[in-house]
């Protein structure tokens, strides 16, 4: 192993003492410093801020993902010069593209009935726990019985969030029928490998499952909207943006605020019900 892979090793090493998903996080920023070392000429933890505006310009990945390559970046010379291998973060001033503020896309509840109806073994409290609790795919996957409080007066789930996250979600009373009729383990992953292998499922997996079910039923939509349905018809019934952003664990509540614009019809609604005089002006000529 080279100097610079020890060097990587060790930061991969940091950010799993700090509780970042192995499956999603971690692996993501081992592919990305890869391939960045691939393009490099030089290790690298000697790279200038020059030789990263080089590799910035030649990226040939869709606008949208140029973000998350450069935020890996970026946090791996601030862990070179957090541990002192570096006195400066060449990666810091990368341009990226500009952010646009996208819609929900909460999956259409004929379609979720016909999903769910004919969803089979694991792949069925996998659509409810999106669709009913917010659940991200990792989340389902790292899912614990220890988590599963069913016997409060008011039945809970801690969910190991994004990030090394945790939050509680209260869950209902379909939410927990749908968990019991599947199979509490007494301890331990509530979803097992079927590879018989110890350890989660891979969220990929989950995903792909969960979205060939939902294909074969007759829709295009993925589990992600299954989680979009669950905070829009949340917001939706308690106009309380604080309580939907804890309960789908974003730190900011700008990420949140998303899923308000789905409720234009209240606000059409609020303004139709604004005084207005009873007689419309006349149409006065131009001048």
């Amino acid at each position: 192993m080279s100097a610079s892979d020890e060097l990587f090793a060790m930061h991969l090493a940091d950010m799993r003492l700090r509780g970042l998903a192995e499956d999603t996080t971690i692996y993501a920023r081992r592919c990305a410093i890869g391939r960045l070392a691939e393009w490099l000429d030089v290790p690298v933890e000697d790279a200038t801020a020059a030789d990263l505006l080089a590799w910035r310009t030649a990226l040939t990945v869709s606008p949208k993902s140029v973000g998350p390559y450069t935020d890996h970046v970026r946090g791996y010379y601030a862990w070179l010069v957090r541990t002192g291998y570096r006195p400066d973060n060449p990666a810091a001033g990368l341009p990226v593209p500009r952010s646009h503020r996208s819609l929900p896309r909460p999956i259409r509840e004929g379609d979720l009935d016909r999903a769910l109806a004919a969803a089979r073994g694991r792949v069925r409290p996998w659509l409810v726990l999106a669709g009913w609790g917010g659940f991200r795919a990792t989340e389902i996957a790292y899912l614990r019985r220890e988590n599963v409080d069913d016997t409060a007066a008011q039945p809970s789930i801690l969910i190991d969030g994004k990030g090394g996250k945790q939050r509680v979600v209260p869950a209902s009373t379909f939410v927990l029928a749908e968990l019991r009729a599947y199979g509490l383990p007494a301890r331990g992953l509530i979803f097992r490998r079927h590879d018989g292998r110890p350890g989660p499922n891979r969220p990929w997996l989950i995903s792909k499952l969960a979205n060939d079910c939902l294909h074969r039923s007759g829709t295009n939509a993925t589990l992600h909207q299954l989680r979009h349905r669950c905070l829009t018809l949340l917001y939706q019934e308690t106009l309380d943006l604080r309580l939907v952003q804890e309960l789908a664990g974003h730190s900011s509540p700008a990420t949140t605020a998303v899923y308000t614009l789905i409720s234009n019809a209240k606000a059409a609604q609020a303004l139709e019900a604004l005084p207005a005089p009873r007689r419309l002006r006349a149409v006065l000529p131009d001048g």
